[in-house]
C-alpha cells in the first residue's frame, strides 16, 4: 500500500487515524525484521546490519522480507473490536474472540501468544486471567494505541481509557508493569490527538492517570494477589506507581518525540511541494 502524505496540509481526522496506524505498522515491520531484530539483544549488531542494508533510506518495507509482527496484527484486531461500539464485558469478549481468530493465523506466533490464543478461545473475561511474573514484554503497549487514537481520545473519557487499557493489556500480559505500559501507550496517544504539549505528558500520567489506574486495580483486585505472593510490585504508594511506569514512560516519550519530529518533517515537505 502506497500513501501520498503530501496530498493535503489539513488532513481529516480519519486520514490522520489511517496514517497513524499505517506508520505504526511500518515501524513495527522495520523493528521486527521478520523476527531477526526483535529477538536480537545486541543493539550494535542491529545497527551494523542496518548500515550493511544501506540505511533506512534504502529499505522498502514490503513482503516477504518485512512483515509486521503479531503485535500489529493484534493491535488491528483490538481496533476492530473497539469500532463495534461495544462496552464492558461484551467488548472484552469481542477483543478476546478477535485476538483468537487473528492470532491463529500467525504462524510466527511466539510462546506467549500461543498461550494467549488458548486463553482467548475460552472467551474468559480479563479478570480471570491469572497473574504471571513472566508476563513481560512490550506487546501490551503496542496493541493499546488504538484505545487512545479513535475511541477514547477525550479528557472526560480518561477513566474508561484506563480501564480498557488495563483489561485488554492483561489478556496477553498479566503483570502490572506491563499492562500499565498499555495505559501509558493509550494515554499518550490520546494526548497526541488532543494536541496536548508533549512536555505535559509525564505529569498528566502521574497526576491524572496513575491514581485512576491504581484505584481500578485495587477495587477490581487485578494484581494484588500476585503482588502478595511474589513481592514483585507494590501498590502502596504513588511513588511505587511512578517506578512501575518509569520504563514504559521513557520509551514512549522517546517514541512520541520521534513521531512529532516525523510529522513535522512531513508537514514541511508538504508545504515545500506546494
Amino acid at each position: 500500500m502506497l500513501y501520498n502524505f503530501t496530498q493535503s496540509t489539513k488532513p481529516s481526522q480519519s486520514h490522520n487515524q489511517l496514517t497513524t496506524r499505517l506508520l505504526s505498522g511500518v515501524g513495527d515491520a522495520l523493528g521486527y525484521r521478520n523476527q531477526l531484530w526483535e529477538y536480537n539483544d545486541s543493539e550494535p549488531a542491529i545497527h551494523q546490519e542496518l548500515q550493511e542494508l544501506g540505511g533506512l533510506k534504502n529499505i522498502t518495507a514490503q513482503l516477504p522480507d518485512w512483515p509486521v509482527s503479531d503485535d500489529t496484527v493484534l493491535h488491528l484486531a483490538t481496533a476492530e473490536a473497539l469500532a463495534t461500539g461495544k462496552e464492558g464485558e461484551e467488548l472484552l469478549q469481542d477483543v478476546a474472540a478477535r485476538h483468537e481468530r487473528h492470532g491463529r493465523k500467525e504462524t510466527r506466533a511466539i510462546k506467549h501468544l500461543r498461550q494467549h490464543i488458548i486463553f482467548c478461545r475460552e472467551l474468559k473475561g480479563a479478570s480471570e486471567c491469572p497473574y504471571s511474573p513472566d508476563g513481560t514484554g512490550c506487546g501490551a503497549a503496542m496493541r493499546s494505541m488504538c484505545i487512545g487514537l479513535c475511541v477514547y481520545p477525550c479528557p472526560e473519557q480518561l477513566s474508561t481509557l484506563v480501564a480498557i487499557a488495563v483489561e485488554t493489556g492483561r489478556m496477553t500480559h498479566p503483570h502490572p508493569t506491563v499492562f500499565l505500559g498499555a495505559v501509558v501507550s493509550a494515554l499518550f496517544t490520546s494526548y497526541a490527538v488532543q494536541c496536548r504539549p508533549i512536555t505535559t505528558w509525564g505529569l498528566g500520567l502521574v497526576k491524572e492517570a496513575c491514581p485512576i489506574a491504581k484505584s481500578f486495580c485495587l477495587i477490581s483486585g487485578l494484581c494484588c494477589q500476585g503482588d502478595r505472593e511474589t513481592g514483585d510490585t507494590s501498590l502502596r504508594s504513588g511513588s511505587d506507581w511512578v517506578r512501575l511506569l518509569l520504563a514504559p514512560l521513557i520509551i514512549i516519550i522517546i517514541l512520541g518525540w520521534a513521531i512529532t519530529k516525523a510529522l513535522a518533517t512531513m508537514k514541511l515537505r508538504s508545504v515545500a511541494d506546494q
